[in-house]
């Protein structure tokens, strides 16, 4: 039985829900035999013990999960905190918005530097060639 069902049991027990008659008659019964009278605290007790039961793995999970979106963000070998990281992105992010044009060795060099300041960056870069190298072979 999934966790959620424990939590959602011991809700409803706590709250006396009626789509939960047979487990409540069965607390009920179980009481009645036992004591000779029935108090409706006993179903509330009964839902505080149970809530714990479908709490506890829901925990173990969403500390599992972000530890996994933690890996997911973090690549192997990077000592920097999360926290660090998610501030350089942040600001990053809000840096000046550049436009490259050109073309040849000089711009993938600009970029890298540039890289360093904004993730805001669009580079236009030109593809031509002249033949002049070949043209000077021959």
């Amino acid at each position: 039985m999934p966790s959620e069902h424990f939590v959602g049991l011991g809700a409803a027990l706590i709250f006396n829900y009626k789509y939960i008659d047979t487990i409540e008659e069965a607390i009920f019964r179980f009481v009645y035999t036992w004591q000779g009278s029935y108090d409706y605290g006993f179903t509330a007790i009964a839902g505080a013990l149970i809530a714990p039961l479908g709490t506890l793995p829901h925990a173990l999970a969403t500390r599992h999960v972000i530890r996994s979106v933690i890996t997911a963000l973090m690549p192997e070998g990077t000592s920097a905190r999360l926290v660090d990281l998610v501030y350089e992105k942040t600001r990053l992010s809000r840096g000046p918005a550049v436009t490259v044009i050109g073309g040849g060795h000089g711009l993938s060099v600009l970029l890298r530097g540039i890289k360093e300041l904004t993730s805001n960056v669009t580079a236009v870069v030109t593809v031509a060639d002249d033949g002049g190298f070949l043209r000077a072979a021959a």
